[in-house]
């Protein structure tokens, strides 16, 4: 498969979230520009099947003044993310989830990369880029708000 939307796996901001997920996060461009739009791309993966139940939601946060974990509802200035692809891996192949024979089961391993994104508007100098986790699943939600980076 070419021209997928997928983050590397080597990517340096990646975090755990438990059940065997895992985010892998880049912005485009990699350094940001003040007051242009970055794509922010947050890839999860799952080892074992589709995670159908969770959100991703972005906001530019305050390095100095990072969001609590368990703060869900103090912010109003969320962005919700939008899912833009899907990989499954069946028999070493890897497919498009639209492409692939389901249902999948829990009994049946196949692992997947659900790929969100969306854009923000940074400020230049310090910045952080604060996840917002929602799970209606064995996800535990909650904000990620360790995500710092340099805007031009």
């Amino acid at each position: 498969m070419k021209d997928l939307k997928r983050v590397s796996y080597k990517s340096h901001w990646n975090w755990e979230l438990g059940g065997e997920s895992i985010i892998f996060c880049e912005t485009i461009p990699n350094t940001p520009k003040s007051e242009e739009p970055t794509l922010v791309r947050i890839t999860h993966s799952n080892i074992y099947y589709p995670v159908d139940d969770v959100e991703f939601l972005v906001r530019v946060g305050n390095p100095d003044n990072p969001t609590a974990y368990d703060d869900l509802d103090s912010a109003s200035d969320w962005t919700k993310t939008e899912l833009v692809e899907e990989i499954v891996r069946i028999d070493n192949e890897e497919l498009h989830r639209s492409e692939a024979e389901e249902p999948f089961g829990r009994e049946q391993e196949v692992p997947w990369d659900g790929t969100f994104e969306t854009s923000l508007n940074l400020r230049s100098g310090k910045s952080s880029i604060e996840i917002k986790v929602l799970s209606k699943g064995y996800i535990q939600s909650g904000v990620i708000s360790d995500w710092i980076i340099d805007v031009k």
